[in-house]
């Protein structure tokens, strides 16, 4: 009966070379108390045994699983939207291969959805590091939970971990296929075409952070990933969210690209043509009035990058590295 029923999620989880951890993913999922959901898993060509460990794993597991492979290695934003053409589900959800639930996860999420009617649900996660750690990411503290579009766009959800979303709201786009920052772009889009919103407050997605991942690497190629995540936005968003658009230039562009631009080494001259080519375009940018739910390290980067302060630029993205690798000892 399960396979004839349309499941209420959809869980897409795409692998690559994920056999150290793709284990502990599919047994969040296992271990969930709400089992109204099919697992779609999708192989982007993995080059050790990721595929057939996945296999053999499943074979005895009672739930809606598919196994799918990507004829060629295409990347996760790729792989994420086979995921989302072979869904059939009324909501999405995402969980990466290293990354798991906690096992309330759906049931949460489910509850906040019917409850309310909620074309996007979102939840609070937490960075797990390899040595045990972990840190809340509490990326919904403070959003009015009876918010206008224009007020849930400016939120710091950058995870497609952490929300839920409607198939047919997703279904009209392509993640756009980006080293980074891919999630960055389509969650402001896919909030901007809805209308409900949903919260629940727990830190219920983790995070793993190993220092390795792709997400974590810095190159020029990041650097571009986040420019052109911005572009996707500004390509999106209706000309009435100016302001809200312009802000997420900031957090993505003015902060985000610049802080690995100085990760990767210190280049002011690159750093400029960044700066010059978003002000032509947001000129009064440093009076968004949304600046405020910035968290105050960030305040003071992007007052440096208005004084064209490099050197400062490059001591703090310093910091910020150092500050994360110290959590991995």
């Amino acid at each position: 009966m399960r396979g004839i029923m349309m499941p209420l999620f959809s869980v897409i989880v795409p692998c690559y070379n994920a056999r150290e951890s793709i284990v502990r993913c599919i047994n969040s999922l296992v271990n969930q108390t709400f089992q109204d959901f099919e697992i779609i898993l999708i192989d982007d060509c993995s080059q050790d045994d990721t595929y057939n460990l996945i296999k053999e794993y499943i074979k005895d597991i009672p739930l809606d699983i598919k196994l799918l492979r990507n004829t060629h290695n295409a990347g996760p934003a790729y792989t994420r939207n086979v995921g989302i053409a072979n869904s059939r589900a009324t909501y999405v959800a995402f969980c990466d291969s290293d990354d798991w639930y906690e096992s309330n996860y759906l049931q949460l999420m489910h509850n906040i959805a019917t409850n309310q009617s909620a074309d996007i649900v979102f939840c609070n996660s937490r960075r797990v590091f390899s040595n045990g750690k972990h840190m809340p990411l509490n990326n919904i503290y403070g959003i009015p939970k009876n918010g206008l579009v224009k007020d849930i766009l400016v939120t710091g959800v950058d995870s497609l971990g952490s929300i839920i979303v409607k198939r047919h709201i997703i279904s009209k786009y392509n993640i756009p296929d980006l080293r980074n920052g891919e999630d960055m772009a389509i969650i402001p889009v896919l909030i901007a075409n809805s209308k409900k919103f949903g919260f629940v407050e727990d830190n219920i997605y983790n995070y793993y952070y190993s220092g390795d991942s792709l997400s974590t690497k810095v190159s020029p190629q990041v650097v571009d990933s986040l420019i052109k995540s911005f572009a996707f936005i500004e390509e999106n968003l209706d000309n009435h969210l100016n302001r809200e658009c312009e802000y997420l230039g900031v957090r993505n562009v003015m902060y985000g690209a610049l802080l690995n631009t100085f990760k990767v080494t210190y280049q002011p001259s690159v750093a400029t043509n960044i700066i010059k080519e978003f002000e032509t375009k947001y000129p009064d940018w440093s009076n968004n009035q949304y600046l405020n739910l910035l968290p105050r390290y960030k305040k003071v980067f992007l007052k440096l990058v208005k004084k064209r302060n490099f050197f400062g630029i490059w001591v703090m993205a310093q910091m910020h590295t150092v500050s994360l690798k110290f959590k991995l000892v």
